[in-house]
């Protein structure tokens, strides 16, 4: 028994269909004109999972960390009037043609990128900052020479149905091209005729029917790609991200597996380990003071801090607003003015300091259970805390000096994630930080803080945590 004797593969006709059973026709596509090698590509709708405001941050966030990759959008004819502020932060918006199926189509609309020759990552608005790890994943199947990587999931079904999925439609990436056009027009005109059927027979015996199979139902975006997409993402060798739990939920998980390191020998596994659960805490020692908080706009910060209130000039497209917070929180903060050396320095030169410094961003407030800056206590042990983390692309000056400094698996045009030392908030180690602030003045120019700090911390020289503002009772203006 074997993935093709149980679920059925797709096989077109050879030439491509003279009239296209898929109404979605590109109306235009607004670019900037420049090819890269990286294109991201998403849908946007007016469902109520999407967020325009948190697609927007998305983009602005792949548009700046990335500067070889493209971004992506599509949206419909009657969305076009929404659009500007995709296009001011540099994307590509694709207006496509609206028919009666239009909240069907978009699901499939990102998969026309997979048609271009280059590296294509089909992402979400849910993902959220996961984009960015979709991204490097992308990058670093390219460098390993296999096709591309998925992740398997399921779809409810009824009893009489089957949901397993090899692709999660919503996420996945891949390095070859594939003729899109011409396998959605055969797949919808075969599966509308009945030519192709959408029966499973399971290894038990007996014929069970694929769920969400039909043309239009939601979902059929994911059994077009497992039926006619999948098989040949196979053969050109994937990376599977199986999760942790897929074992007791997935249980055609092992003929999936062995079809796809049949389809190509160099294919290779990648199994999610849970989030660990963290240790219950006596009362007295509670590293979650914020749990115990009054509920009101307060501001709690760790006595053994100095909290600098820096204005910085970067600001994100939702983020246009320089105000004062409350009255009561500002009398908390130093005043800072300048860029982030300049701090640094200024810190690094306070003879009688405190134990932390806490750079803090003005376009922060405190949420409706108030807010707290690092008073956890599980960053004690911590050098550095972040709030978040960005892409940063590898040169030929920074591959030397990584060698020079003990790294050997630095190569140009590698992809690296980097811990963002000028995000929301950063909770720094005094000490710490003036002897990192003088390695980092002995570095050549090219160097910044941020490479700096990731070497130290592949040498486990540094111990650098993440966390969100969010998570600690932060709202953003």
């Amino acid at each position: 028994m074997n993935w093709c004797s149980v679920f059925p593969i797709y096989h077109p006709d050879l030439l491509p269909t003279t009239n296209s059973a898929h109404p979605s026709i590109c109306k235009k596509i607004l670019s900037t004109g420049k090819i890269k090698r990286h294109l991201v590509a998403t849908t946007f709708t007016k469902s109520k999972y999407d967020s325009i405001d948190s697609l927007i941050l998305i983009a602005n966030q792949v548009q700046s960390k990335a500067k070889d990759i493209t971004f992506r959008i599509y949206v419909g004819e009657d969305q076009e009037c929404e659009i500007s502020d995709f296009v001011d932060l540099g994307c590509e918006v694709a207006i496509m043609q609206s028919s009666e199926d239009h909240v069907l189509e978009e699901q499939i609309w990102p998969f026309f990128a997979l048609e271009e020759d280059r590296l294509v990552t089909i992402t979400h608005a849910s993902r959220g900052e996961l984009v960015l790890t979709d991204i490097e994943r992308t990058e670093s199947v390219a460098q390993a020479g296999l096709g591309g990587w998925r992740i398997p999931t399921n779809l409810s079904a009824s009893e009489n149905q089957i949901g397993y999925r090899p692709i999660d439609h919503r996420c996945f990436g891949s390095c070859r091209p594939i003729p899109i056009r011409h396998l959605l027009n055969s797949f919808i005109k075969d599966c509308k005729s009945g030519r192709f059927k959408p029966i499973c027979q399971p290894p038990w015996g007996g014929e069970l029917e694929i769920a969400n199979s039909k043309w239009p139902e939601t979902g059929f975006a994911s059994w077009f790609l497992m039926a006619a997409v999948y098989p040949r993402m196979a053969a050109a060798g994937l990376i599977s991200i199986i999760p942790h739990d897929a074992g007791k939920t997935m249980p055609f998980l092992p003929l999936d597996i062995e079809y796809c390191t049949w389809a190509n020998s160099d294919a290779e596994l990648i199994l999610c380990e849970p989030a660990p659960t963290p240790p219950r805490v006596p009362k007295a020692s509670n590293p979650k003071p914020w749990d115990d908080a009054e509920v009101g706009p307060f501001l709690h910060i760790r006595p053994n801090a100095r909290v600098f209130r820096r204005e910085r000039k970067k600001m994100g497209p939702m983020q246009k607003i320089y105000e004062s917070l409350p009255h009561p929180e500002v009398l908390t903060f130093e005043e800072f003015q300048g860029d982030f050396r300049s701090w640094l320095l200024h810190c690094s030169q306070i003879k009688e300091g405190p134990e932390w410094w806490i750079d803090f961003n003005p376009i922060l407030q405190p949420g409706k259970n108030g807010g707290d800056l690092f008073l956890d206590r599980c960053y004690d042990d911590a050098d550095v805390v972040v709030c978040g983390s960005f892409l940063m692309r590898i040169t030929d000056e920074m591959a030397a000096w990584a060698r020079q400094y003990g790294i050997d698996d630095w190569n140009s045009d590698m992809i690296l994630r980097v811990p963002k030392i000028e995000g929301p908030l950063t909770l720094w180690q005094a000490d710490f930080g003036k002897n990192l602030l003088f390695e980092w003045d002995k570095s050549p120019a090219g160097i910044r803080l941020e490479l700096l700090l990731k070497a130290k911390m592949q040498l486990n020289q540094a111990k650098v945590y993440e966390t969100t503002a969010g998570r600690m009772g932060w709202s953003v203006r």
